[in-house]
Order: structure tokens, then C-alpha cells, then sequence
């Protein structure tokens, strides 16, 4: 009963991780239903039914939990977004100053259940340092306002043909 009630509690406050925690009080409920079910039925009706119950709830444990694992793996790994709304990035950010010159990069990936974007300009090179900041931060706090972003990270620069800007991965450490 205890179980039931929680489930009942939880149900009502609209927040993912507590909704979570009611989808766990309600699998209690019925897994213990079924598990006490089958022991009884076992006792009285067929020695067999006990041990098919149990077959039965460990299948839909591994079931339950490997769908659950696989969707939190494909939540961390960074996925790339949808193609179209990498295109609806790419227009926000093309049409979000008139100084903008290029988008020369737009990605977004999977951080948890949002995603992370960046978000590479291109700006006049003249262009003072304080209005540049501005431009980026003010996209990137219309990004950010978005429903599906985590986090966006707005890089400004004066030109597309560039050497990378990062070392490689090898290490010039011990």
C-alpha cells in the first residue's frame, strides 16, 4: 500500500526526475502483486505457476531497465540534433544581427535530455571588440532561451579560412 501512495504523490509534481520516481512506485506495486500472485497460485493451484512468475517478472525487469539503460547511453553519448533543427539553428543565427557576414558552423548534440549548441560566426573584422561580445551574447541567450538547449556556445571571428585554433589530440606530455 505504502508503494500506492507514493506512486499517488509523485504523479502530481510535474518535474521528470520525481515523474521517474512514480514510474518506479507503480512497477513496485505491480511487480509485487504479481510476484505474491504467483506464490500463492504456486501453493495452492500448481507447483509450476511459481517459478513461471518469476520467469515472467525477470524478463520484464531485464526488459524495463535495458530499455531504460539504452536510453540514458544514447542521451550521454552526444548524438547529433535532427537535421532540421541544426537548419532552424543555422536561420536563428544568420538572420540574428545585421553585422553577421556568416554562420560558418552550427552543431548541436545530446547533453542529458537537451542539447548542447555551438554556434561559429563570422563578423566584420573592423568591428570593435564590445559590439562583437554583444552580438554573440545576445544569440547566445536567445539560444539558450530555446526549449531543447542546455547550453549554446557562440564563437565570433573575422574569417572562414583558418588554421584549426586547437592542439591535436596527441600530447606533448610525459
Amino acid at each position: 500500500g505504502a508503494k500506492f501512495v507514493l506512486f499517488l504523490l509523485c504523479r502530481r509534481v510535474k518535474d521528470e526526475t520525481v515523474q521517474v520516481l512514480a514510474r518506479d512506485h507503480l512497477n513496485d506495486v505491480f511487480m509485487n502483486a504479481l510476484g505474491i500472485m504467483g506464490a500463492v497460485l504456486g501453493d495452492r493451484v500448481a507447483s509450476w505457476i511459481d517459478p513461471l512468475t518469476a520467469i515472467i517478472l525477470a524478463a520484464y525487469i531485464t526488459r524495463v531497465w535495458g530499455a531504460t539503460a539504452y536510453e540514458h547511453i544514447i542521451a550521454m553519448v552526444g548524438l547529433s540534433a535532427d537535421p532540421y533543427y541544426l537548419q532552424k539553428l543555422t536561420f536563428l543565427s544568420a538572420n540574428h544581427h545585421p553585422s553577421i557576414l556568416q554562420v560558418d558552423t552550427v552543431r548541436a548534440y545530446t547533453f542529458g535530455k537537451r542539447l548542447f549548441a555551438e554556434v561559429d560566426l563570422v563578423l566584420p573584422g573592423e568591428m570593435t571588440l564590445r559590439d562583437a561580445h554583444d552580438i554573440g551574447e545576445s544569440l547566445q541567450e536567445k539560444i539558450e532561451s530555446l526549449p531543447e538547449i542546455e547550453r549554446a556556445f557562440v564563437h565570433l571571428d573575422y574569417e572562414t579560412n583558418h588554421r584549426p585554433e586547437h592542439r591535436s589530440s596527441t600530447s606533448n606530455y610525459g
